[in-house]
């Protein structure tokens, strides 16, 4: 977390930064204030998030969910301004699905959150007027592929942390073991010594 904080985290500001420019040159006629705003929400959120995740005072998995149905959210409003499917934003469910998968998050949670994603984009590309085929078709079809490698993902990292946690814990019980005997063998010498005297 605390490499997350001073590390991920200047660089995701960076990254906001640059996005930003990026719009008013790719969208002048409907970059603004707003759009502006919306993009900055996401800075003081996830600093707020990562602050509270440090605390441990709520659920990861909550917090970081809200945080990644903010930036869907937020996304799903540039896609309809700036669009649909000739947007750039489109490529950023992907980016959403990627990032949650390599979180430590709880099964329920990373399920509950991919649903909810790409809930919210096919929510935004009907409300468009397209139809659900445009999901076989063209750019969208990489999004099958995504969510494929999102689950390989999540799945790969979560055994590994399992793996990692269960050799650490046979690790540690194997010192206190041998702890304990180093212990026993020495109160058994002093008794020994206790007895010659």
């Amino acid at each position: 977390q605390s490499l997350a904080f001073w590390v991920a985290g200047p660089i995701a500001i960076i990254l906001i930064l640059q996005s930003i420019i990026t719009d008013f040159k790719l969208y002048p006629e409907v970059a603004n204030s707003f759009w502006v705003m919306l993009r900055l929400g996401i800075i003081p959120i996830s600093l707020s998030a990562m602050l509270l995740l440090k605390s441990k005072k709520f659920s990861a998995d909550l917090i970081v969910g809200l945080v990644a149905l903010y930036i869907a959210g937020i996304h799903s409003y540039f896609l309809t301004k700036t669009g649909y499917v000739s947007s750039k934003y489109f490529h950023s469910y992907i980016q959403i699905l990627l990032g949650s998968a390599i979180l430590p998050m709880k099964q329920r949670s990373f399920f509950l959150l991919v649903f909810c994603v790409l809930g919210i984009y096919v929510g935004t590309i009907l409300g468009g007027g397209y139809h659900f085929s445009f999901l076989l078709s063209g750019d969208a079809m990489f999004l099958k592929t995504y969510i494929l490698m999102s689950f390989l993902l999540f799945y790969s990292i979560r055994y590994a942390r399992v793996a990692t946690y269960k050799a650490k814990f046979e690790l540690e019980s194997e010192l206190q073991n041998r702890q304990e005997e180093i212990d026993r063998l020495v109160a058994g010498q002093m008794l020994a010594k206790e007895a010659e005297y």
